[in-house]
């Protein structure tokens, strides 16, 4: 069952612009009955992570912010690009915050999508976050994790090799009977005892301010003093100074309204609201939780942040505006320097909370991506069997992980392990069989066989190439990365792996429309999200296209990487 609906826009068919909203990547060649499109926009039922099929020259923007679409992959031969679809146009309760934006050659034009079962960020009292957007977070969180992870070390740019990831996923294992480890948590363990010392001891300024003052307390005067004071009547201090015996003078005032009394202020809220959260949605879930070490020291500091924020000397200073440029104190400051780096912690994520939200399709496929990854490198530390395949490599890298998020994005394409060499093993000897690659979709473009599978929406290639035989074909796994979890729909696992082979079979005969040489033979996988799985499971494991279901829980991640090992071995095992 494909499930797509297709817009032809009539302002703009002198232009031809076609726009094709897809359930799922794979699904382009068969109109879906659940979908339909209107004057006004689009409707359907959502099952997670659509993509959006355009022709070529046309531009596709988050009409929000404003934010571009990025390309999955490389164009199609006729042009056709495909790109996915923001969770937050699905997501959104107003339909006019519901909308992409269509750019091409100047013309402009706007598509309300009403996607029906796409989960909410928060819960039905519109205040408190939905187990979705905690999720989301979670995911994101990983991946601050394991930069500042003290065993890993990771370089200045993030880069991290491969097996060090793979043994940070098998620590977090033991993370299960834990609160999970946030920021907040970070914060809480690092500025403990520090807090409330820079709070006694905020630094002060002195004003100097004209006002009248008793005569025995005068101490400093100045020019426009010495103005007021000739023009008074009187030929001495006394009888200038009047009945109440005062004269205007220079006074020095105590305040605390400084720029980074201002940031402290902010940082003790941000954190008293972080520490809330983290308790409601972390501590109190689990009965187990609520005695934990983390627990009790994120209680602590909430505690403290509560009470510094009653301190007096706060009255007068006004929290930090929205765009803060460090002044000195915040950057050299041993105390100040420190709060300002843990502030623009808070900041970063409070900001990007809108869109890993929006883009949760891509942090999923990043995720998908780093797991399959992982589980190739899995397999190469096992070492060689006595009868087997084995898989050797031949090159090293090192995944990429950045500070920010690209579009929901936090892994760079082109860091991908390998290549691999596919050896059979038998009696401890090896042979060696085919050549293992790995390709992401930015990267694509580059390879020789996958240049022409754009349109497919695959997240990931994994590309087999025999040694041996020149007349033997290539496989290509394609993978995709559902986020099923995003749903409140019942997915139809055998109508989504019956859809996902009809499209290789669809691909592959376009392909060999075309004339393409080197035509490889097409495999697929789909990897979905499940909210509350506690671990791996295959639907439709005879098909070309088998369901992979996955928990999106990070903590449960390392056994994902095993099961992807046994499939992979198993498949290579098929292939070669």
């Amino acid at each position: 069952m494909a499930r797509c609906v297709t817009v032809i826009d009539e302002s703009m068919m002198n232009n031809r612009i076609y726009v094709s909203f897809h359930h799922w990547p794979w699904s382009v060649d068969v109109e879906d009955e659940s979908a339909s499109a209107t004057d006004d926009g689009i409707e359907l039922l959502y099952y997670g992570s659509p993509v959006v099929s355009v022709t070529a020259g046309t531009q596709v923007f988050l009409s929000t912010r404003y934010e571009k679409f990025v390309p999955l992959g490389p164009s199609f031969l006729d042009g056709t690009e495909v790109y996915e679809t923001p969770h937050g146009v699905l997501s959104k309760k107003s339909r006019s915050q519901g909308e992409m934006m269509i750019l091409s050659q100047g013309s402009r034009k706007k598509i309300a999508i009403e996607a029906k079962g796409a989960k909410h960020r928060t819960t039905r009292d519109g205040i408190s976050e939905s187990p979705m957007a905690v999720e989301v977070l979670r995911w994101s969180q990983f991946f601050d994790d394991l930069l500042d992870d003290k065993t890993i070390k990771a370089t200045q740019s993030g880069k991290i090799p491969w097996i060090k990831v793979l043994r940070f996923l098998e620590t977090q294992r033991s993370e299960l009977q834990k609160p999970r480890l946030s920021l907040i948590v970070r914060i809480a363990e690092a500025m403990h005892y520090k807090l409330p010392k820079t709070v006694s001891g905020m630094r002060r300024i002195l004003l100097r301010e004209r006002s009248q003052q008793r005569i025995s307390r005068i101490c400093e005067t100045d020019d426009r003093c010495l103005q007021w004071y000739v023009r008074q009547p009187g030929t001495n201090m006394a009888e200038k100074g009047g009945g109440r015996q005062e004269l205007l003078a220079v006074v020095r005032r105590e305040s605390f309204d400084v720029l980074e009394n201002r940031v402290l202020k902010d940082f003790l809220f941000r954190c008293d609201l972080e520490s809330k959260r983290y308790i409601t949605n972390e501590v109190e879930i689990n009965p187990n939780f609520v005695g934990s070490k983390r627990g009790k020291d994120v209680r602590r500091f909430r505690e403290i942040c509560t009470t510094s924020l009653k301190n007096r000397d706060f009255e007068a200073v006004p929290k930090a505006g929205a765009i803060v440029r460090p002044n000195y104190v915040l950057q050299n400051d041993l105390r100040y320097k420190e709060i300002w780096k843990w502030y623009c912690r808070l900041l970063r994520r409070a900001e990007e909370k809108d869109r890993f939200w929006d883009w949760q399709s891509r942090t999923w496929a990043d995720i998908v991506r780093l797991l399959m990854n992982l589980s190739i490198v899995y397999l190469e530390g096992m070492g060689a069997p006595k009868r087997g395949v084995n898989i050797r490599r031949v090159l090293g890298s090192s995944l990429h992980v950045t500070r920010e998020q690209v579009l929901g994005s936090r892994t760079r394409g082109g860091c991908e392990p390998g290549p691999f060499v596919v050896e059979r093993c038998n009696n401890g000897k090896a042979q060696a069989l085919a050549i293992l690659e790995v390709v992401h979709p930015d990267e694509a473009y580059k390879h020789s066989i996958v240049k022409n599978l754009g349109r497919t929406g695959g997240h990931l290639y994994l590309v087999v190439r025999p040694l041996a035989d020149s007349q033997v074909k290539s496989d290509v796994m394609i993978v995709w990365g559902v986020n099923s979890a995003g749903t409140n729909n019942q997915v139809p696992w055998e109508d989504v792996s019956g859809s996902a082979t009809r499209a290789l079979l669809f691909h592959r005969n376009v392909l060999a429309g075309a004339r393409i040489t080197n035509l490889p033979k097409l495999h697929g996988l789909v990897a979905n999200s499940v909210l509350d799985s506690e671990g791996a499971d295959v639907v439709c494991e005879e098909s070309d296209a088998p369901i992979v279901v996955i928990p999106s829980d990070p903590l449960r991640w390392y056994d994902v990487v095993e099961y992807f090992a046994v499939l992979l071995s198993n498949w290579l095992e098929k292939r070669l």
